[in-house]
């Protein structure tokens, strides 16, 4: 018998098969009957009663089209792994829900009630006679167990839930208006639907406890940097922040060996969610780490899509914008690092399509000519999620989620491949090529002019302002919010001028001091709009902000009186809005003056300043 039952087994050890088992048992996938295992049967698995052990996510609606396979992706994983620490295969879908004011402010008052009975933990643990109901907001270690079949709820998860609803809204605060943000359409229905089986079942999937904890800890940051004095709130801030890396780990490890797949917009909502959070937490490089993260996700579930629904779009839209940010502060010319090439453009047929891609020029780009009036095909404006492709795509969502026009961001993308081409070419002296050379000049002249020459096409914003609208319920604001959105794309393009004369260029910030000074009377311009627009906006409307062009135009400023004023709206901006990124910018800023004022080299800029951080700022 002993040795019928090893042979049984294969060339697969005990606990491997104990373990297939165990998967195939707690699968989504539907048994023909009981599963008869082991010579004598004495594995009989039945599936007649394993609905309360299921935990799947639900199918997402028709809409989203055809899933693909993600057998056809499983060559790529072991191959990717090995060259991109934490990138998996991850995959899936779910159904596209909003949960609801009413049911949410349900789900959260029963919580509360049950809260006033005992305390929100798994009643058949040991724990249950130790810990009071009143529970402060100081971490507790064991009631976040990640590797454990039985999830705790933190006592303080109802609270930051409705605080988050009510008081964050977005990780992103450039969306915090805006009704494609994925931050309300995406991550709160999965925290709200994590923190419902918890409630229930104590257990829910890796990745919405990914999102559970991320919210929490979102909560928990912004309630700290608005001087808060309920609890521990940073220790729990970054107590929940690392228990959702874990279960993201988990997830993202889950997904890569297991053929059940996780909801795909989940998975990359919680991927960016990491990223916002590491950026909040000055941690730019593991910021960088998840970005690149979020790519692979992308291009290996999202891309492949033949449809892909407005929240899978304004999740691309998000990770693009997050990824240009990243770069033109923390790219490949400051990390020391030299990626190859992309072998070729978009436009042409790429030997994989879920390569990875640098932002560098490709090969088959370097003669090819520079046109932003080309209009691009919506399969180009869809794959083209790091804007590489110079053009026109009519289908866009930028102006719809950030009130920012893709020409500007593409012209900001060309802007960061040709300083790196730039950079690369000029570290490596003794293998230049003329050639090379002479075309980058080309094209830096080409951009120059475009840039230069840039306007805001007519109701380029519009788009913006009647999402808003509609979202708050004022149509009758809509003029006057395109009036302080019109201010800031004109405050970003300037941002966009300094940006290039400093990286492509490279001359005296002395000759900049005009286009800073217009960089800064546009972000006091749209301050008073935002001011004059809140006047007539309905009650606890959320502020808005983008840091991008206050932190290059600060970073520019040499008269003192620009100093003072961009510091000044840097700090206080970070205040209204309780966001510590803003006050790293203006730190960073005041080192790079610093610098400047005592070597009296006036091309210095947060490159060379901060050049011994891998990654010094992400100004989102």
């Amino acid at each position: 018998m002993t040795q019928m039952t090893a042979e049984s087994l294969g060339k697969q050890s005990v606990s491997a098969t104990l373990a297939q088992l165990e998967t195939e048992f707690e699968s989504s996938v539907t048994l023909r009957g009981d599963s008869f295992r082991g010579p004598f049967g004495v594995l009989v698995l039945s599936n007649n009663g394993s609905a309360d052990n299921e935990l799947t996510e639900p199918q997402s609606d028709q809409a989203e089209g055809n899933r693909l396979d993600w057998n056809i992706f499983s060559p790529t994983i072991t191959w990717d792994n090995a060259m991109f620490d934490g990138l998996y295969n991850i995959p899936g879908d779910s159904r596209d829900s909003t949960i609801p004011d009413q049911l949410m402010d349900i789900i959260i008052a029963t919580a509360d009630a049950q809260s006033l009975l005992q305390p929100s933990i798994n009643p058949h643990s040991d724990e249950l006679a130790k810990r009071s109901a009143s529970s402060s907001l100081a971490p507790i270690l064991p009631s976040l167990g990640v590797c454990s079949g039985h999830t705790t709820i933190p006592p303080q998860a109802a609270d930051l839930l409705r605080y988050f609803k009510e008081n964050v809204i977005s990780l992103s605060f450039p969306l915090r208006n805006c009704r494609y943000c994925p931050w309300q359409t995406v991550h709160l229905p999965g925290a709200m639907s994590a923190f419902a089986d918890l409630s229930i079942h104590y257990t829910t999937s890796h990745t919405r406890l990914s999102l559970f904890y991320s919210l929490l800890a979102a909560s928990c940051l912004h309630k700290y940097t608005r001087g808060s004095s309920t609890g521990d709130l940073e220790s729990s801030a970054k107590l929940f922040k690392d228990t959702a890396t874990q279960h993201l780990e988990l997830a993202l490890q889950e997904q890569a060996i297991e053929p059940k797949r996780a909801s795909y917009k989940e998975i990359l909502m919680a991927v960016l969610s990491m990223v916002m959070l590491s950026i909040f937490d000055g941690e730019n490089t593991r910021a960088q780490a998840f970005l690149v993260d979020a790519e692979y996700l992308i291009r290996t579930r999202g891309l492949p899509r033949q449809y892909k629904s407005p929240k899978v779009r304004s999740l691309h839209h998000v990770y693009t914008f997050l990824r240009i940010m990243a770069e033109s502060t923390c790219g490949c010319a400051l990390l020391d690092i030299c990626p190859d090439r992309p072998s070729s453009s978009l436009l042409s047929i790429e030997p994989s399509s879920h390569s990875l891609r640098s932002f560098r020029m490709a090969d088959d780009i370097l003669n090819a000519e520079i046109d932003l009036t080309q209009a691009k095909g919506n399969k180009i404006g869809q794959d083209d999620i790091h804007l590489e492709v110079m053009g026109r795509w009519d289908d866009t969502l930028f102006s719809d989620i950030y009130g920012i026009p893709e020409t500007l961001l593409n012209l900001l993308s060309q802007v960061i491949r040709l300083a790196n081409e730039q950079e690369l070419l000029h570290r490596d002296a003794s293998t230049v090529d003329v050639r090379t050379t002479a075309e980058l000049k080309r094209r830096a002249s080409l951009l120059e002019h475009y840039i230069l020459s840039w306007e805001q096409s007519p109701g380029s914003s519009s788009k913006r302002n009647n999402s808003t609208a509609s979202n708050s319920g004022q149509n009758a604001t809509s003029s006057r919010n395109l009036t302080a959105n019109h201010f800031m794309v004109l405050a970003m393009h300037q941002a966009l001028i300094l940006f290039y004369y400093r990286r492509i260029t490279n001359i005296s910030a002395l000759i900049l001091q005009d286009t800073v000074r217009n960089c800064l009377n546009f972000l006091q311009r749209y301050d008073e709009a935002r001011i004059e627009n809140s006047k007539a906006a309905p009650p606890y409307t959320p502020d808005t902000a983008t840091l991008w062009p206050g932190f290059v135009a600060a970073c520019e400023a040499i008269d003192p009186d620009l100093q003072s004023s961009l510091l000044d709206w840097l700090v206080l901006t970070g205040q209204r809005i309780s966001l510590g990124s803003f006050s790293a910018a203006a730190g960073t800023a005041q080192c790079v003056w610093k610098t400047r004022s005592e070597t009296k080299d006036y091309t210095l800029s947060w490159f060379d300043v901060m050049k011994h951080e891998r990654c010094p700022i992400i100004a989102t």
